[in-house]
């Protein structure tokens, strides 16, 4: 290998201080034909001892210009002897099927390009062309739109398999290298369209600000290396939280425990938040710090029952102490649970078992229970005078205007009671009631009237009755 200029021996050093990848390591080059990924795949090609793959993504956009800087990759790879592949994708009809924008849709589609090639040439790393004034303009951007520490590190130089070694240099400091080393490339004119965000940027805020001050780019690079260092330490404490606090259920329902959310920082709240946000949605993609923000105002207010739509799909809801995040596929589902169906009529003085719905309903007449009327706490059972009965027994579903009376507080409304016991709103219209008209009697599993458990006359009738959820 030949001796190092200044260029890149800073290159060298950042990907030794970043332990970016070692030397034998099998690298995936992503190489558009612009200066800086020509200029990257050169560097290695002179600096790295391990085996190169140079990969090409013709998006199908720019005409003859695509066309060419796909001859320019593989003219020079062939003459410098680097395994090189070419992969065509119509970005357009992309975009137009999935309904994304061009640059959204390219960066998907060369992202899955590179995974799959990653797999298929067993490769270590993705080794990208990002470089100081790119993490200049990420920041710029992601501050112009509104983002948090997580934003403001911008560009990292490895995440995952997918590695960044010449963030430490600048734009013209590739070029210079590439024209010292007669490495070819091309210009894309897009890159001057100043309708894009980044171009306008990139074209007329980072050359106004080198004007006030020339090192501006490096500064700014300098805050997003910060930002990353602050973010590192804020995910570790995340993650030592996360198993303890999070639960993810077989449908990809991440339930986040509220015990002792008031214990954390707000930061802390933050990038819990947006965590469960990201694992949901399986994506970052438009996961903004206003979308976080928004859930923890709603956790400040007094309701204990809320729900909220999210980015991709999202669904944040709260049940009282759980904040619970899930992917709705194929619809809004309002319910998760299966409501109660139609009513059922306990026929007095007839011995019955019988299934209704996810239920299995067992009742038996006699007149010798008052013995054990009192002894009764299982709470999918209960046992009841009869002679108490004002109407017929129903088991329902929770209608309007449910009653219940509770001794020592008289008379309360169903929602009101079911409210305070916390539980969940979905659930409300999938549990059981056994009413008297509109007075409740029993709740299975939550609440009994015991005052129609209470002995009479020694004729009375009493009817046990049991309900068991069937397992589906």
């Amino acid at each position: 290998m030949k001796p190092e200029n200044p260029f890149e021996s800073k290159v060298s050093a950042y990907i030794e201080v970043h332990e970016l990848f070692r030397a034998a390591d099998r690298l995936v080059v992503g190489v558009s034909g612009g200066a800086d990924s020509m200029g990257l795949l050169y560097y290695l090609k002179t600096h790295h001892a391990g085996p190169l793959l140079a990969v090409h993504v013709h998006h199908g956009i720019r005409g003859e210009a695509a066309d060419a800087d796909a001859r320019l990759v593989k003219t020079y790879c062939e003459r410098e002897e680097i395994l090189c592949v070419v992969e065509h994708v119509d970005v357009p009809a992309l975009a137009r099927k999935e309904k994304l924008s061009l640059e959204l849709a390219g960066r998907q589609a060369r992202q899955r390009i590179f995974r799959r090639l990653m797999q298929q040439q067993d490769g270590s790393h993705l080794v990208l062309a990002h470089h100081m004034n790119d993490q200049a303009e990420t920041l710029l951007m992601r501050l112009i739109r509104g983002t948090g520490i997580s934003g403001a590190a911008g560009i990292r130089p490895k995440n995952g398999r997918t590695v960044r070694p010449f963030l430490c240099v600048k734009k013209g400091e590739i070029e210079a290298y590439c024209r010292e080393n007669r490495v070819p490339y091309h210009v894309d004119q897009t890159n001057d369209d100043p309708r894009f965000t980044r171009n306008a940027i990139r074209q007329g805020i980072l050359p106004q600000m080198e004007k006030i001050n020339g090192r501006a780019v490096d500064h700014l690079a300098g805050f997003a290396d910060i930002a990353e260092a602050y973010q590192r330490e804020i995910d570790y404490w995340r993650d030592e939280l996360l198993p303890r606090w999070t639960e993810t259920g077989a449908d990809g329902r991440i339930a986040l425990k509220l015990d002792e959310w008031s214990r954390v920082s707000l930061l802390m709240q933050e990038a819990i938040v947006r965590k469960c946000l990201i694992q949901a949605g399986h994506s970052m993609v438009d996961v903004e710090k206003r979308h976080v923000a928004v859930i923890l105002d709603r956790l400040n207010d007094q309701d204990t029952t809320w729900d909220l739509d999210m980015p991709h799909q999202v669904e944040v809801s709260r049940r009282y102490g759980v904040l619970y995040f899930k992917k709705i596929t194929g619809g809004r589902q309002s319910n998760a649970y299966t409501a109660f169906p139609g009513e059922y009529r306990i026929k007095p003085r007839v011995s019955q078992e019988e299934v209704i719905g996810a239920y299995r309903i067992k009742t038996q007449w006699a007149s010798a229970f008052q013995k054990k009327c009192n002894k009764t706490y299982l709470m999918n059972e209960i046992l009841i005078n009869y002679g108490r009965i004002k109407k017929d027994l129903l088991l329902r579903g929770r209608k309007p205007g449910d009653l219940m009376i509770i001794p020592g507080v008289g008379t309360r409304k169903v929602k009101k009671f079911l409210i305070d016991q916390k539980v969940d709103r979905d659930l409300r219209a999938a549990l059981p009631f056994l009413a008297d008209g509109a007075r409740v009697l029993w709740i299975p599993g939550i609440w009994k009237d015991r005052t129609v458990m209470e002995p009479g006359s020694p004729e009375d009738l009493w009817v046990w009755i049991r309900l068991e959820k069937i397992d589906e």
